[in-house]
């Protein structure tokens, strides 16, 4: 792993805006929503008031908070949201 730790990598999400850009299920391309929730392989947001699950193995989001938008491949996120900090820290 690179030194350096973005602030995605650490980012607790529960609350964005996400628009997933890519995925290889064309189903979810497009999708938009808040997330409500996230486990260690799958975020889940609100959405036309239905709750999707989006596999992070398979999307692309681009994350929203106030004027930011970050862009982050669902695999660099993959793991339990609370052992995200922890295991850069060893990484590194």
């Amino acid at each position: 792993m690179n030194s350096t730790v973005t602030e995605v990598e650490i980012l607790d999400l529960i609350g964005l805006k996400a628009v997933v850009v890519e995925s290889s299920d064309p189903t979810l391309k497009g999708l938009t929503g808040l997330v409500v929730d996230e486990t260690k392989n799958m975020v889940r947001i609100i959405s036309l008031k239905k709750i999707k699950s989006l596999p992070k193995r398979v999307v692309r989001l681009r994350l929203s908070y106030k004027d930011t938008h970050i862009l982050i491949d669902g695999r660099k996120i993959v793991g339990r949201p609370e052992d995200r900090e922890k295991r850069i820290v060893t990484e590194s």
